[in-house]
């Protein structure tokens, strides 16, 4: 459910995304 909700931001890549998506 997270990685759901950081692919569309992933786009965006911002750098509190990028922590999650690590």
């Amino acid at each position: 459910m997270l990685k759901h909700l950081i692919r569309p931001i992933g786009n965006i890549n911002p750098p509190e995304m990028t922590r999650y998506a690590s």
